[in-house]
């Protein structure tokens, strides 16, 4: 099938959505938010890069939910492999938002039109220190005399049992995390492992969005380059199956959801730059990776795809 014959198909929906159908939930037509997400949405049936600056109050989490949503629905419509999109935020709050309010809401409009028939599902993906490690647990309740504990620390260890990820659970102090979550190197082998489970869940196909952090995506892309283990199991890398990647929010260089580390410069290297084989620590790995990442070297990386994305997408005419 030629795909590029129905491209007029999706930015028909585009239009549809904005102009329809999010306007019966009180929300009106912004040119500028229109815009951006038809561009976001050429460059992900291009396979390539769009860099869009948008302002506060612009609406740039519909743009490029709406942009990710439609791309899925004309990949599935003209028989090509579904891809999950990859959303990375600067924030736990935007992730949580973009889950619980904008996602739902999104996908209630669309399936009262009729353009989807399923909800549109997502996930958001965290550094392993988020998750609870089964075996840990166990190990670390056994070691406790909850009697003697505060029980509102105790409470929170026991809700752990039913619940994998930390962020959820109230009364856990830092030092309980610690101990309990899942390890840098997850060897427990165990058949019934809730983490490993998760991470099976995510790369089923069964999410459409999968949100993480900055920090966590450059990290685990950095890694994988490097040569390294890489940070978590489930691949987020667009090259290993997955598919397009939006981010919102600001620069990664922001204390978020990678287990509290901070990347000062997290981006990807440029070639014949790799951390050594035998680095040592994490906290080594990280402390050669903030050497050969400068802001320079962030600066050239994107004035080069700045340049490449103007191109070969140069802004759309009467949008």
């Amino acid at each position: 099938m030629n795909t590029n014959d129905n491209r007029h198909d999706p930015h028909n929906e585009i239009d549809h959505i904005f102009k329809d159908l999010l306007p019966t939930r009180n929300m009106a037509e912004r040119p500028e938010q229109l815009a951006r997400c038809h561009r976001m949405l050429d460059a992900m049936l291009e396979g390539g890069i769009a860099l869009c600056d948008a302002g506060t109050g612009i609406g740039k989490t519909y743009a490029y939910l709406v942009a990710g949503t439609v791309y899925h629905r004309f990949r599935a419509a003209s028989g090509l492999p579904v891809r999950p999109v990859l959303i990375s935020t600067s924030s736990i709050a935007l992730q949580t938002a973009a889950r619980d309010e904008y996602l739902p809401l999104l996908s209630n409009l669309l399936t009262e039109d009729g353009m989807i028939t399923q909800p549109l599902r997502t996930v958001i993906r965290k550094g392993k220190s988020h998750y609870v490690c089964d075996d840990r647990l166990e190990r670390r309740l056994d070691q406790l005399d909850l009697r003697k504990k505060n029980w509102r620390a105790g409470s929170a260890q026991l809700a752990l049992r039913n619940e994998l990820d930390m962020d959820e659970i109230a009364h856990l102090s830092g030092y309980d995390r610690e101990h309990v979550c899942v390890p840098q190197i997850c060897d427990c082998l165990q058949e019934t492992c809730r983490y490993r489970s998760f991470l099976e869940k995510c790369d089923s196909g069964q999410y459409l969005f999968q949100i993480c952090n900055h920090n966590l995506l450059l990290a685990d892309a950095i890694h994988r380059g490097s040569g390294h283990r890489p940070i978590t199991t489930g691949c987020l890398c667009p090259h290993c199956g997955r598919g397009p990647q939006a981010a919102g929010g600001r620069p990664p260089n922001v204390r978020g959801n990678s287990g509290g580390r901070r990347y000062p410069h997290s981006k990807p290297q440029p070639a014949g730059r790799t951390l050594p084989a035998g680095c040592g620590s994490s906290e080594r790995r990280r402390q050669v990776l903030a050497a050969k990442t400068g802001p320079s070297i962030r600066g050239e990386t994107f004035r080069s795809l700045q340049e490449d994305a103007r191109g070969r997408w140069p802004r759309r005419s009467g949008v």
